[in-house]
C-alpha cells in the first residue's frame, strides 16, 4: 500500500525512489549519480501479485556500482512491502528473483540464398553420385516415413577428389534439390592463432547448427584446410590439432538427434590427410569420389554448360553460339580437363567476343566449333 501497488495494474515511474529511511536515502543518491530511473510495476498473478523493479542501461556501460544500485533498491522495495511490524509475516512463503535479462540469441549466418541456377540436373559426366543425392535427398524430405520405418538417413557427407571437379558445386546443388538452405564453412571461420580459439569456433558454429529451423545444408570446404590430420605427435602443435579434431568428433556424434534439420557435407582434394576417425560411419555415412570427367561426362558437361548459356541469353535478335558446336569432338580434344577447366575454356571464349565487339563497334559472329577448340588449345598453353 505504501508504494501504490495494491490496487489494479499499474506502471509508476519513480524518479528518484521515493524512501525516506537513511538506507533508502542513500540507494537514492547512488541510482540518480548512475543515471538510473527505476520502473516499478504491479500486476495481479493466480494467488498474488507480482511486482518488479526494472531500469535500463547500455550493456558497454554497465559497471558494479550499477548492479550494487539497483540491487540496493529492489531491497528497499522488498523492505516497503515488509512493513514496519517486528514480524513481517506478509512476506513468507514470497518468491524473490534478482536478474538481468536473457541476453538475446546471436544472429544467424545469413544462409546463401537458394540459386535455382545450381541444381543437379546441371551435374555432367557423375550419374552415380547424382543419384546417390537424390536418394538422399527423398529421405530428407520425408521424415515421417523414416520414422515409421526407424530408418536413419546419412549424417554427414564426404567429397573428395581433384580440384575443379564440381564438389562446392554438388553441395551446392543438393541444398536445391532438398529445399534446404546452404551454409559454408571457410577455413577462417574456424582457425585461430590463439590457444583455444579454434575449438570455441567448431563450438560456436555447431551450437548455431542445433538452433536452425529450417533444412540446412551445412558445407566444411577444403576440409582437410580445417581438420588436419590428427596425428600422435607430442609437441603443441599437434596437440592443439588433435584438440580441434576431438571437438569435431564430439559435436558430430549427436548432431542429427538434437537437429535432424541439418546435413553436414565436407569436400578434399586430400582425404589422405583426413584421420579416418573423423570421417567414419556415423560421422559421415556416405563418403563419395568425385573424379576428373571421363570423355562422355566432357561431352555431357560441355552440352549442358552451353544449353545453360543459350537459355540465359540468346534472344530472337541474339545468337551465341553457332550450329556447328559438336561437344563429343570438343570433349575428344580435352582429355584431363575438369568441370572447371570447361566452363574457363566457355569464358575466354565470351570475353573474346564481347572484347571484339565491344572495340569493333559492330556485332561479331556466334560462337564456332573453331573459337571452342582454339579455346581449349588457349587453356592448355596457359
Amino acid at each position: 500500500r505504501r508504494l501504490g501497488l495494491d490496487g489494479p495494474p499499474a506502471t509508476a515511474v519513480v524518479d528518484p525512489p521515493r524512501f525516506g529511511d537513511p538506507a533508502g536515502a542513500e540507494m537514492r543518491g547512488e541510482a540518480a549519480a548512475l543515471g538510473l530511473r527505476p520502473e516499478i510495476t504491479s500486476a495481479p498473478t493466480e494467488g498474488g501479485r507480482l511486482v518488479t523493479v526494472r531500469t535500463a542501461a547500455p550493456a558497454a556501460a554497465v559497471t558494479p556500482s550499477h548492479l550494487r544500485a539497483m540491487a540496493g533498491l529492489t531491497l528497499q522495495v522488498v523492505r516497503e512491502l515488509a512493513g514496519d511490524g517486528p514480524e513481517p509475516r506478509v512476506l513468507s512463503g514470497r518468491t524473490y528473483v534478482l536478474r538481468r535479462p536473457a541476453a538475446p540469441a546471436p544472429p544467424r549466418p545469413a544462409a546463401a540464398p537458394r540459386s535455382a541456377a545450381v541444381t543437379l540436373d546441371q551435374v555432367g559426366g557423375l550419374d552415380e553420385v547424382v543419384a546417390r543425392f537424390r536418394e538422399i535427398a527423398v529421405s530428407f524430405r520425408h521424415p515421417q516415413v523414416m520414422a515409421r520405418w526407424g530408418a536413419r538417413r546419412p549424417q554427414g557427407i564426404l567429397l573428395y577428389g581433384p580440384p575443379g571437379t564440381g564438389k562446392t558445386m554438388l553441395a551446392r546443388a543438393l541444398a536445391n534439390e532438398i529445399g534446404a538452405d546452404f551454409r559454408e564453412i571457410r577455413t577462417p571461420e574456424i582457425l585461430d592463432k590463439w590457444l583455444g580459439g579454434s575449438e570455441r569456433n567448431i563450438k560456436q558454429i555447431f551450437r548455431e547448427a542445433r538452433r536452425y529451423r529450417e533444412p540446412t545444408v551445412l558445407l566444411f570446404d577444403e576440409f582437410d584446410s580445417i581438420i588436419s590430420y590428427a596425428g600422435a605427435g607430442g609437441d603443441a602443435a599437434s596437440q592443439a590439432v588433435n584438440a580441434v579434431a576431438g571437438i569435431f568428433k564430439q559435436e558430430m556424434n549427436t548432431l542429427i538427434e538434437e537437429n535432424p534439420n541439418v546435413i553436414v557435407v565436407a569436400t578434399t582434394n586430400f582425404p589422405q590427410r583426413v584421420d579416418a576417425s573423423l570421417i567414419r560411419s556415423g560421422r559421415f555415412d556416405v563418403k563419395l569420389s568425385i573424379p576428373p570427367p571421363d570423355e562422355a561426362g566432357r561431352a555431357e558437361i560441355i552440352a549442358k554448360m552451353i544449353r545453360e548459356l543459350v537459355d540465359r541469353h540468346e534472344r530472337a535478335d541474339f545468337r551465341m553460339f553457332d550450329s556447328d558446336v559438336d561437344p563429343a569432338e570438343l570433349a575428344a580434344l580435352s582429355p584431363g580437363l575438369t568441370g572447371a577447366d570447361i566452363r574457363e575454356v566457355l569464358r575466354r571464349v565470351q570475353l573474346a567476343k564481347a572484347m571484339r565487339e565491344a572495340t569493333g563497334g559492330a556485332p561479331v559472329g556466334p560462337i564456332s566449333q573453331d573459337d571452342l577448340r582454339e579455346g581449349i588449345a588457349g587453356l592448355r598453353r596457359g
